[in-house]
């Protein structure tokens, strides 16, 4: 399922302190098989657990896996995927700190075999898919926060925020971060 935007150049602009968009639930946002999540941010700062994107009903992280399905969220000055089957977490992160004031592109995939983070439209970390993202009747989708958790508050700039039902692969990623501010073109 891909949440289409209308203009290019009109990010959300969250400041860090219970900003955020609240998608009430809907079964498509249910991707135990096959996803990926790919977004522009531009971050003020980088803080554990800042949460970009998340499926779920609670905070993310190791203790409270129970609580979400899949997002995309600080790991201190780096940024990374969760995947979680309510039990227990996947977590990848990039290999590098991430720049702040700086707009990049993040792109998160699995396919039930592999589990692939991208950033500025080359693949960082690839490993083996050990968790598949646990579905719900209840969960939301919340951008900017980790859904009910204003700590976990993303400070900065979310443009272009698109959810798939399948696992992109590296050239549909890499033709979405070459198009720039140029508008997406579809996978």
């Amino acid at each position: 399922m891909d949440i289409p935007v209308q203009a290019t150049g009109q990010a959300f602009s969250l400041a860090g302190n219970n900003d955020y968009v609240k998608v009430p639930h809907n079964d498509n946002f249910n991707l135990p098989t096959a996803g990926t999540l790919e977004a522009w941010f531009n971050a003020d700062v980088i803080d554990a657990g800042d949460t970009l994107v998340s499926y779920g009903v609670g905070v993310t992280g190791t203790a409270r896996t129970a609580n979400v399905s899949y997002a995309i969220n600080g790991r201190g000055p780096w940024i990374g995927l969760v995947l979680s089957n309510g039990s227990a977490a996947q977590i990848l992160t990039t290999p590098s700190v991430i720049s702040t004031g700086v707009f990049h592109h993040i792109a998160a995939t699995w396919d039930g075999t592999d589990v692939k983070l991208y950033l500025d439209g080359t693949a960082v970390v690839e490993e083996t898919q050990t968790i598949s993202p646990q579905s719900s009747s209840t969960f939301n989708l919340t951008i900017g926060q980790a859904n009910n958790d204003v700590t976990n508050s993303w400070d900065g700039l979310i443009d272009e925020l698109a959810i798939y039902d399948r696992a992109l692969t590296a050239s549909e990623i890499n033709a979405i971060f070459l198009a720039g501010s140029n508008g997406k073109p579809t996978p």
